[in-house]
């Protein structure tokens, strides 16, 4: 893809976010069958790469250097792909896993798995042999890909557990029993290789591309749920071809523009939003050399013009600058606060859609210069549309992209509606709503003021061999019952409050919802995760994490003795600094939404130790069953006492 420099990107920033209204007043007028042009999502491919032939398809990095590949090379390798599985014995319909991180290779191989016939199975590259094993079982997953020895050895654990699975195709080179059916990517791609020029096979592929119908099952995909074994949603080619389209349509992205992958593909924002709706819009898509680790250096080397990301990465980056505008020296700070000042009395008058000043515009543009450009370069300097989704995000975050000209636009889905139904448009969006309905969905509120969604075109067919489960997800006539609390403005903009399940009704009869105040915790540095509890009780009390690299860094600057990082959680300055935090953050909150006492966990939460989602939603039923004895001792705590502290050991000497 071709660069550009710094002065040329403030123009092509600035020129998106003022696009012609005329071309987005058509984005809920659509023709709500051209969709239905593609007869499924391999035609969907087909036409793409005969329509961008040699136009750059993917941007990976190889070999320490990062590469173009064009639409045909990719379908190359793709092609390869699907004969090689056809050689392993695949038959059409049956299931075939991807266990890896995001990477080139992953978007290659589902994209094979779909041009032969196959269902696409999703498994998380975190995900435990137990997980691993519900989900081939579940899924009678006969070939399963996988990304390197970690992978590798949690499947060797649990195949002997696994009738169906036949074979296990390595990424990487690992190192295993060679009388095993395990495959190298490079073996696989070599038997398909032999088979480009067969006739037999290639009538057979074609076949294959052209047999599935927009009711057929694409993939199934694994709900990151926060209780339990993970249900598959079973998702369609005709709901992941009417997402993908009707995303596009709403948001104008083409093949100008450049897409970043750095979420689980095995996620439906990842695999719907960013792999089908780039391929959609004829977009390339640059793919992270290590995910959420290389995140942010990656955007700077590629500058992509839009990603879908979770709140965590948006959370980080917003801390990690309000640390340093807090150990600024004054006039560099005075300066920064005094632009934000500006950019938030834009960012105000552009949501409620009413004229700039031109001397406003103008001081806009130099805090531009100054401050807000050193933002957007974080993110490489060219992003136009950045997402949030996934999980609930502070209002707050939301409000200081906006203040530097990089609003995030909040979309709201789930992984049983393909992705998206509600989000907000360029040109109409309330921060902290998750905007309107896209068109074909309609919403309601149900019972409990749940969000209930009536999509044909989106909602997915159940969940695979749960026939209970399925019969749950909808209601009587037919609306998807999506398990969050929401409500609505007179605007009709959609707000979630929070998951139904976890609205807290205090010893006072107070409902209150965590999701909101754990974020509003989340906006100070020093906190990674905060999980709020109070069922019943006469007030709220919180379980935190805190954030290894800015805690270090604070006790360094204090000159704060310790001996490790549990230590530092341990103590007292730590302990009183957190405790002010709280104090603070409690000024945001009604009085029943404040928290009374809290305890600081030694270590981060991990998905390997089934605390967390791969979407990073904390588990909260397994944190409470994990540290049920510490909530109760705090409520147990004397009312002068604010947390349970370590018994010092008496000297008896």
């Amino acid at each position: 893809m071709g660069r550009q420099n710094k002065s040329e990107k403030i123009i092509y920033q600035n020129s998106f976010m003022e696009f012609q209204t005329d071309q987005v007043n058509k984005r809920d007028n659509l023709n709500s069958e051209e969709w239905k042009q593609w007869k499924n999502l391999s035609d969907l491919w087909v036409s793409q790469v005969k329509k961008y032939g040699n136009n750059v398809m993917a941007v990976a990095k190889k070999d320490g250097r990062w590469r173009d590949f064009s639409w045909r090379e990719i379908h190359e390798e793709v092609k390869k792909i699907a004969l090689g599985l056809i050689s392993l014995g695949m038959n059409y319909r049956d299931a075939v896993g991807i266990f890896s991180k995001t990477r080139l290779e992953w978007m290659e191989t589902s994209l094979g798995i779909m041009l032969a016939g196959g269902i696409l199975t999703c498994i998380y590259h975190t995900d435990s042999p137990p997980q691993c094993q519900h989900i081939i079982t579940n899924s009678d997953t006969k070939i399963c890909f996988v990304e390197e020895q970690e992978q590798l050895d949690k499947l060797l654990q649990i195949w002997d557990n696994c009738s169906t699975l036949r074979y296990i195709i390595t990424f990487e080179k690992c190192e295993y029993d060679k009388e095993k059916n395990i495959l190298t990517f490079n073996e696989l791609l070599k038997l398909g290789e032999k088979l480009l020029n067969d006739r037999a096979a290639n009538q057979e592929l074609e076949k294959r591309i052209k047999k599935p119908t927009i009711d057929d099952t694409f993939t199934l995909i694994y709900t990151s749920g926060t209780t339990g074994f993970a249900k598959g949603a079973i998702i369609t080619h005709g709901n992941t071809l009417f997402c993908s389209w009707v995303f596009t349509k709403i948001f104008p992205i083409g093949e100008d523009d450049l897409a970043f992958c750095f979420l689980p593909l095995a996620h439906a924002g990842g695999l719907t939003l960013t792999q089908f709706s780039s391929i959609s819009a004829g977009c390339p898509i640059a793919f992270a050399e290590d995910m959420m680790n290389t995140a942010m250096e990656d955007m700077y080397e590629t500058e992509p013009t839009w990603m879908f990301c979770t709140p965590r990465l948006y959370e980080k980056v917003y801390n990690q600058i309000m640390g340093i505008i807090e150990e600024a020296p004054w006039f560099r700070k005075y300066l920064i606060l005094s632009a934000l000042k500006v950019g938030y009395k834009v960012s105000g008058l552009k949501q409620a859609k009413k004229k700039i000043s031109l001397p406003l515009r103008f001081l806009n543009y130099i805090c531009h210069l100054l401050v807000f450009r050193r933002v957007k370069d974080m993110f490489g300097g060219r992003m136009k549309v950045p997402f949030t989704g996934g999980a609930p995000i502070a209002k707050k975050i939301i409000e200081f992209f906006a203040a530097c000209g990089m609003p995030l636009f909040e979309v709201y889905g789930q992984t049983e509606t393909s992705s998206i139904v509600m989000c907000n448009r360029l040109d109409d969006y309330k921060i902290g709503s998750v905007g309107k309905p896209i068109p074909g969905v309609k919403v309601r509120l149900g019972e409990d003021n749940e969000i209930q969604v009536y999509a044909p075109e989106l909602a997915c067919k159940g969940y695979n061999k749960n026939p209970e489960a399925t019969k749950e997800l909808f209601t009587e006539d037919g609306w998807l019952k999506t398990g969050d609390v929401g409500r609505v403005d007179e605007e009709g903009y959609y707000y979630v409050v929070d998951r139904k399940k976890y609205i807290l009704i205090t010893a006072a009869g107070k409902n209150v919802a965590p999701q909101y105040i754990e974020n509003i915790l989340k906006t100070h540095r020093f906190i990674s995760q905060a999980i709020v509890y109070g069922e019943g009780k006469p007030y709220l009390v919180a379980l935190f994490t805190l954030d290894e690299p800015e805690v270090i860094r604070y006790a360094r600057d204090n000159r704060i003795i310790y001996t490790d990082f549990r230590d530092l959680t341990k103590n007292e300055k730590i302990i009183e600094t957190i405790w002010n935090i709280v104090q603070e953050k409690n000024k945001e909150l009604a009085r029943v939404e404040q928290i009374k006492k809290f305890y600081i966990l030694e270590d981060e939460l991990y998905q390997d130790d089934e605390e967390v989602t791969p979407t990073m939603k904390v588990k909260k039923a397994t944190i409470e069953a994990r540290y049920g004895d510490i909530i109760n001792k705090l409520y147990k705590l004397p009312k002068s006492e604010y947390t349970i502290r370590e018994k010092k050991e008496e000297n008896t000497d």
